[in-house]
């Protein structure tokens, strides 16, 4: 990295520049042939000392740990959630789980490598039309997405096997259900009977669809 490269070669170039700057402020007193320019041409080599010594120094270090807690952040993240890649502003993301959503877009897709959605994580998102739930995932809690009175368009993977009550309750806008899977794979879904308050669509990916 560009930062490591200049703290762990920062004497060098400081030695380099100041000799360069040494050179240069000597010159100028003898060019100029006065006491005048000549404590011009020391002051300014002063000047770019103190800078050199007391301001660059900090603002390397600065920088360089902004750079490890980054880093380190991202391998905690990776530690914990098995390297999910996902904006921490929007998700939180705990043991693979989705915990909570943050945003306000109206096309969700959570991240690839959750394998749950925790109850109540999309409650009350108004601003959602439609979320695209991932292969992987195979739990869908209950009151995940209590309340979210835009959402349209579900998509739901072959993989979910339990769904429990009251996941899409109050979904006024909810129509369509995009399931991976087939509709003997939906029905053996460990789900209630009244998963959704109003009749939806069930659409698999080769066009056929059911009620529900």
């Amino acid at each position: 990295m560009l930062i490591t490269f200049l703290i762990n070669n920062y004497r060098k170039m400081m030695e380099f520049i100041l000799w360069v700057f040494l050179i240069a402020a000597a010159i100028a007193s003898i060019v100029m042939s006065g006491w005048g320019m000549g404590v011009i041409g020391i002051g300014v080599f002063i000047s770019v000392l103190m800078f050199d010594l007391f301001i660059i120094p900090p603002l390397l270090v600065l920088f360089e740990i902004n750079e490890n807690l980054k880093i380190n952040n991202k391998l905690l993240r990776n530690l914990n959630n098995g390297d999910i890649e996902y904006d921490s502003s929007k998700f939180q993301i705990e043991n693979k789980m989705v915990k909570k959503y943050f945003g306000n877009e109206l096309n969700v897709i959570i991240p690839e490598g959750v394998t749950s959605i925790r109850r109540s994580a999309f409650c009350n998102c108004s601003s959602l039309t439609s979320v695209t739930i991932p292969t992987g995932v195979t739990s869908i809690e209950s009151c995940a997405f209590f309340g979210c009175s835009r959402l349209a368009n579900v998509t739901i993977p072959a993989s979910v096997t339990k769904i429990e009550s009251g996941a899409f309750y109050n979904c006024g806008s909810l129509t369509t259900i995009h399931y991976g899977g087939t509709k003997e794979g939906w029905n053996n879904i460990n789900m209630p009977s009244d998963l959704f308050d109003k009749t939806v669509t069930i659409i698999r990916s080769d066009g056929s669809e059911w009620t529900v």
